[in-house]
């Protein structure tokens, strides 16, 4: 008796799970279809190496070349290294930097031996100097921001706030700065979102194409810009997604600091972004109907777009081995290093 209830239970348990494994490989069950399909193309992704990060404050990828990759800290004033072939972190320290300890709202560009730190609530840009590991200059500009990505000739974009609007919430702009000069211009644009919740996302400059890039998090298209910051055109991304609510967000103003809080989104369409050769990388939150759930829950997938051409090529699955939470991806060479919660992956494609 004892022995027949058993393996009815194990039957109906082996019933449930295969039922469940079909349904999570069956790329049309799918409640709520999004309205889209990818162009898988057929990469080999392999992973070259991976660096265990667990416990380590790490907050973006920044550069990579000759088998060292550069990343920010949450503590601005120090620039980490690795190592690729020794596996050893080497830690930086800008020793006449006088900021708060933990400060989140910055960038950090390295062009080695120089290094750019924007900190956007503070209204400043540092100019460091790696090899001497002091701040060498500093700007002042009357925007709070949040974006910025170096150009060409010593300039730099910025993705900044004008509150000087009249009413309350403050109004979305671009910026060119001369880190020379010091002086700036603003963009001219009309049709571009300027709603700073809605329209928040990552700002890139691509060499190759000589455009700048702007990736939304919570819109369905990327906005590219000549670097006279005219519009060149819109990247249309696969979903249709138009009615992304967003619910409200709050701006302070002090003597010495402004902070802009965003709006709550009701999903986040893209979560990170990186540019690289005329490419641009998205990391979709979205499945498409021609995914399984299955593929979409155990890898990242990534969108990637031709910035020349303004228009989507193909997607991938970057796998995922740790199960961990992505939290940046960085473009080199033939491939994309990602930064999980726990570990550093180094992808090849072939």
């Amino acid at each position: 008796m004892v022995k027949s209830v058993i393996r009815i239970i194990l039957t109906m348990f082996l019933a449930i799970a295969l039922v469940y494994i079909l349904y999570l490989r069956a790329p049309k069950n799918n409640k709520y279809p999004n309205g889209f399909n990818r162009k898988f193309k057929a990469l080999s992704v392999i992973i070259v190496d991976s660096t265990c990060i667990k416990g380590k404050p790490f907050y973006k990828l920044l550069d990579c070349s000759n088998d060292k990759l550069y990343l920010s800290h949450l503590h601005p004033g120090l620039i980490i290294s690795l190592d690729f072939k020794s596996q050893k972190f080497i830690t930086d320290t800008l020793i006449n930097l006088r900021i708060p300890e933990f400060h989140t709202h910055y960038d950090l560009h390295i062009e080695y031996p120089k290094a750019i730190l924007c900190l956007g609530n503070y209204r400043t840009i540092y100019v460091a100097d790696l090899s001497k590991k002091k701040v060498q200059d500093s700007i002042q500009i009357p925007y709070v921001f949040i974006r910025s990505a170096p150009l060409a000739n010593n300039y730099i974009a910025l993705r900044a706030f004008d509150n000087n609007t009249g009413n309350s919430t403050p109004r979305e702009i671009f910026l060119k700065l001369s880190m020379e000069t010091k002086l700036y211009q603003k963009d001219s644009l009309s049709t571009i979102p300027r709603d700073p919740v809605s329209a928040d996302g990552l700002l890139f400059y691509d060499a190759k194409t000589k455009s700048i890039v702007y990736g939304y998090f919570y819109k369905s298209f990327s906005l590219l810009l000549d670097t006279n910051l005219n519009q060149k055109m819109n990247i249309h991304a696969l979903d249709t997604t138009n009615d992304n609510i967003t619910t409200g967000g709050t701006y302070f103003n002090s003597k010495s600091a402004a902070t802009y809080t965003n709006n709550t989104p009701r999903y986040t369409l893209n979560s990170q972004f990186s540019v690289y050769n005329g490419l641009l990388f998205a990391v979709s939150n979205l499945k498409a109907d021609n995914e399984s759930q299955f593929d979409f829950e155990i890898n990242k997938t990534i969108d990637v777009y031709d910035l020349s051409q303004g228009k989507y090529i193909y997607s991938f699955h970057l796998p995922n081995p740790n199960k961990d939470r992505l939290k940046d991806i960085l473009g080199y060479k033939d491939g994309l290093i990602a930064m999980y919660s726990t570990y550093i992956i180094r992808y090849s494609f072939r």
